[in-house]
């Protein structure tokens, strides 16, 4: 019986070292940052810009004259291209919206169209009080393999709100942080991240 035991007691301090090797053979990732899947799009929208705003698109993308980006625009209009204004829209809590757009060449032909070239590329927030938005980095690229007909809108940022210390509640259970306090104002931080893709027809 003695010998059954020891045989048991060995297999059991083995399994534990095992372990113990293996959690410090893990690496050490940090802290994991809060995901907020709960935002949701609120909107996605579309438009064909017309032959005024294309050439002042296209003039402010390439900082061209406007007597080069009329040149553009009819050449675009020649290759059956057109410029498009295209952006999604996501609920940040508590009020506040994040925007991620683009403005984007689309060639037109045999009953379907193309992305062809992302000339701009911007998010910004809108919501009401004090508040900044500072984006980490924005990107729109274009995918869809051969038919090249889907967006990537991509931004990742820290949305700050500062707000009179009485109408503070629910932040914090919308994800944001008190970064700070003065007086009677509270500063509310909330970083985010965005991925979404849409197709032409979306």
């Amino acid at each position: 019986m003695k010998k059954y035991l020891s045989i048991i007691l060995s297999l059991v301090i083995t399994f534990t070292c095992s372990l113990s090797a293996l959690a410090s053979s893990t690496p050490n990732t940090g802290p994991i940052e809060p995901s907020y899947s709960s935002m949701q799009i609120v909107r996605s929208s579309s438009k064909v810009l017309n032959e005024s705003e294309s050439i002042l698109a296209l003039m402010e993308s390439y900082n061209i004259s406007y007597e080069q980006a009329y040149q553009q625009y009819a050449e675009l209009r020649s290759g059956f291209q057109r410029l498009e204004e295209r952006h999604i829209t996501y609920d940040a809590g508590m009020g506040y919206l994040i925007e991620v757009g683009c403005q984007v060449k689309v060639a037109c032909g045999s009953g379907h169209c193309n992305f062809v070239e992302v000339i701009k590329e911007w998010s910004e927030a809108s919501g009401s009080g004090s508040y900044t938005w500072n984006p980490f980095y924005v990107t729109v690229t274009i995918e869809g393999g051969i038919k090249k007909d889907t967006l990537r809108f991509q931004t990742r940022g820290a949305l700050e709100v500062a707000i009179d210390s009485s109408m503070s509640a629910g932040f914090e259970a919308a994800g944001f942080s008190v970064s700070g306090t003065i007086g009677r104002t509270t500063y509310f931080r909330k970083v985010m991240s965005i991925n979404q893709t849409k197709m032409m027809g979306q």
